[in-house]
Parts: structure tokens; C-alpha cells; sequence
């Protein structure tokens, strides 16, 4: 009798340990596709402000985009506002990392 009892008590842990299991597939799955949505949203709006502030880019590939934006990244004028803005949104107290803004000091 005391073995069939274990063997209920082990089923009885077992089926708790796969529903524990399923639930935090399904929570990692939610939490994936919460993330996706926000990247996709970051991309849309990126999307949007380069067509704004530069409408040709209608007009050139993938490729001759990405050598225009690397060369517009190099600028220390461009690197000098995105290290303005880190350092605004780090004194605001949005985010306390002061990684990226020396990532951006220009000499």
C-alpha cells in the first residue's frame, strides 16, 4: 500500500512539475513576442523619421542608405548631439548609464 501511495504522490509531482514547465514556456513565448512588438514599433518609427527628414531614400538601395547613415554617424557633429541627449536623458533621470555617453566623446 505504502508504494502506491509514492507512485500517486510522484505522479501527482510530476504532472505539477509539467504544468509548471507549460506555464513558463507560455510566459517566455508572451514575454518574446511583448519584446517583438516593441522592437517593431522602434523600427517603424525609425523607419518613419528617416523618410521624413530625408524623403529621397526612396531612391537608393539598402546598401548606399547604410553607407550614407554610417558616414553621417561619423560626423562629430552627429556625435555630438547624440552625446547631448544621452547626457539629457541621464540628468533627467530616465537613465542613470554613463556608458553611452562616453561611447560618444569626441576629441
Amino acid at each position: 500500500m505504502e508504494q502506491k501511495e509514492k507512485s500517486q504522490k510522484v505522479l501527482a509531482a510530476e504532472k505539477k512539475l509539467l504544468q509548471a514547465k507549460e506555464n513558463l514556456s507560455r510566459a517566455k513565448r508572451e514575454d518574446a513576442k511583448k519584446l517583438r512588438s516593441q522592437q517593431n514599433t522602434k523600427k517603424y518609427a525609425m523607419g518613419g523619421m528617416m523618410a521624413k527628414y530625408f524623403p529621397e531614400c526612396y531612391d537608393f538601395s539598402n546598401e548606399e542608405l547604410l553607407r550614407i547613415v554610417a558616414c553621417a554617424f561619423s560626423l562629430p557633429d552627429v556625435k555630438n548631439m547624440i552625446r547631448t541627449v544621452v547626457r539629457d536623458r541621464t540628468e533627467s533621470g530616465t537613465n542613470n548609464s554613463n556608458t553611452e555617453d562616453a561611447k560618444y566623446d569626441v576629441e
